[in-house]
């Protein structure tokens, strides 16, 4: 007789190849996570595979919307890796294999990854131990060669005004603009972080167009420059950009975010994640000046 029949639980522990590129054993939350920062921005990229842990720099096609996040190998549970590999990935089948896993009861259920070389495919294994049951799910990795290269990230931009609003509250200030804006303006008023709509979709705010919609982050905000009386510099962005970037801060459940805005530049959203050490920023291009579209 068996022994589950018997009523002793099966051994679920999966058995990782040798030969892999690379291995990880996690668990459901912190890979769902780390999917869903992913897949906000690209459904498919380069993704660096090193001693240090996994890295992903990839911007959307559209070139307004751009990631770059490490995971370190020290947040994952174990990680293994011969060197240095770049892999082509689907991230929305990545995502879809993984989501199986669940976040109930601490890190939720066990999650196991291998990168295997010729062919190049990935396999995650998923075991719900409570059930029971495991799933194993295995789909190639897409040819170098057709997969967009790394962005550039600008080394130097003119980010002069800084704000810390809590993560939830950005997503909650960002959802609200979103029920009755296209777009939002990022700016400050001395210390008060604002996220602000206006029907006049001007990039500058001015007393010929006051914001139809404010939402204040009291005493979160600053000039790095430390000029207390320095005027604040104004940016207007899409809310389905801010919308996506923002609630993928919240599902992927990091802890503090800084942004940095100046006029006209590119915002830049610095995240972390203290429990598994996830960090990186996302990025989103300002609305072109002078667009007019009514809200």
């Amino acid at each position: 007789m068996s022994k589950a029949l018997d009523g002793e639980p099966a051994d679920l522990s999966p058995t990782l190849a040798d030969d892999a590129l690379a291995t990880i054993k996690t668990h459901g939350d912190p890979i769902r996570s780390w999917a869903k920062l992913a897949t906000t921005v690209v459904t498919e990229g380069k993704l660096r595979i090193d001693q240090d842990g996994l890295h992903l720099t990839a911007v959307d096609p559209p070139n307004v919307f751009l990631i770059d996040l490490h995971a370190p190998a020290e947040g994952f549970e174990e990680f293994e890796t011969d060197g240095e590999h770049v892999i082509g990935v689907n991230f929305d089948r990545f995502a879809s294999a993984v989501n199986w896993a669940r976040k109930r009861g601490g890190d939720g259920d066990p999650v196991a990854l291998e990168f295997l070389d010729d062919p190049g495919r990935i396999r995650a294994i998923i075991t719900r131990e409570n059930q029971q049951m495991q799933r194993v799910s295995e789909w190639f990795t897409i040819n170098l060669d057709k997969v967009r290269a790394e962005p550039n990230i600008p080394a130097a931009l003119d980010l002069y005004n800084h704000a810390t609003p809590g993560v939830r509250a950005l997503r909650d200030g960002v959802q609200a603009m979103d029920e009755q804006h296209e777009k939002a303006y990022l700016t400050r008023d001395g210390t008060d972080f604002l996220l602000a709509g206006s029907p006049e979709g001007h990039v500058s705010l001015g007393e010929d167009d006051e914001p139809a919609d404010t939402i204040t982050c009291a005493a979160t905000a600053w000039d790095s420059r430390d000029e207390d009386a320095a005027e604040a510099d104004s940016s207007v962005f899409s809310l389905d950009y801010l919308t996506d970037m923002a609630d993928a801060l919240a599902t992927g459940k990091a802890d503090r975010v800084t942004v940095k805005w100046g006029e006209d530049y590119p915002a830049r959203f610095a995240f972390q994640h203290e429990d598994w050490g996830f960090s990186g920023h996302f990025m989103i291009a300002p609305r072109i000046t002078g667009e007019t579209e009514e809200d």
